[in-house]
């Protein structure tokens, strides 16, 4: 779980911090982060200079800012400080040196980053986490009647032991209304994208559909941004045939193998709620005792 802790020392307090705490109360709700995030106050840590002060997950940020319109930016990929041993084992890996070390600390830099997940791959003791999404997909099922799984295609290579059939039942044992496989949404795409090349200029074009690739032009190949097709990922490209199908009211959680598909919820709200892991789907399966 991560931990948000928030500076109500007098001078915190009145330079911002009051605002901050409604701030941050109303993301979580709105977001159902509750179970994901424990939000706390503390009192004055003596840092009243570079104050409002805030503290995510141990580290600290002065001079905090934060408006009513802005929301709170808790990526899918995190450091948790008190399993960093200072290894440097992130520094040398990540592929765009988006890590930098704050008080022996590896942190993650954010504007850098591009989520391809490398780095929690290679940190030998787990202090690079990734974005839980289950505790936020059960308070949807609780809260809402009618939710629906959007299943990658590649399902069938994590879960190469069971049919089809056989993983739409575990899944709907979860709470789920039902499960569709974003493959609808990928067809829709490759029609239109079809159609875009068609009606356009030779020359080459680069596929929206992977998260990854996309944050990688948009932060360090700018140049190439207008290669980029112009549609929607199948994931929310099927999200939206969904919601028209059924109604805007449909709550639709994303599963399949990529951690950047995370972000990329986080940025079509209105489309998926949620995205989760295959891997954190065998865990929730795992948890609730349900046999594949």
């Amino acid at each position: 779980m991560r931990q948000i802790k928030i500076c109500l020392g007098s001078s915190c307090y009145s330079r911002g911090n009051n605002v901050h705490l409604e701030v941050i109360k109303k993301y979580i709700a709105e977001n159902h982060l509750e179970a994901e995030i424990s939000f706390s106050g503390h009192l004055c840590e003596e840092l009243c200079s570079s104050g409002p002060i805030l503290r995510i997950d141990e580290k600290v940020y002065k001079e905090v800012n934060l408006s009513m319109n802005r929301s709170m930016d808790l990526k899918p990929i995190y450091t948790e400080p008190e399993n960093c041993q200072d290894c440097y084992k992130c520094v040398r890996e990540c592929p765009v040196k988006a890590i930098q070390i704050e008080d022996n600390k590896a942190y993650i830099i954010e504007e850098r980053c591009i989520y391809c997940g490398h780095c929690t791959q290679v940190c030998p003791t787990g202090a690079k986490k990734i974005r839980d999404g289950v505790s936020r997909t059960r308070l949807i099922l609780q809260n809402y009647p009618r939710v629906i799984l959007s299943l990658a295609p590649s399902w069938a290579c994590e879960f190469e032991d069971l049919s089809i059939g056989q993983l739409i039942a575990a899944i709907r044992k979860l709470g789920f209304s039902g499960v569709s496989e974003t493959a609808i949404g990928a067809e829709l795409v490759s029609s239109r994208v079809s159609d875009y090349l068609q009606q356009s200029q030779p020359g080459v074009y680069i596929s929206s559909a992977c998260p990854v690739v996309v944050e990688y032009i948009r932060k360090y190949s700018t140049e190439h941004t207008p290669a980029i097709t112009p549609m929607l990922s199948p994931m929310l490209a099927h999200a939206r045939i969904l919601k028209d199908y059924y109604g805007n009211d449909l709550k639709v959680i994303f599963a399949g193998p990529c951690i950047c598909k995370k972000l990329e919820a986080d940025h079509f709200k209105d489309l998926v709620e949620v995205a989760i892991t295959f891997k954190d789907l065998k865990n929730w399966f795992e948890k609730e005792n349900i046999e594949l």
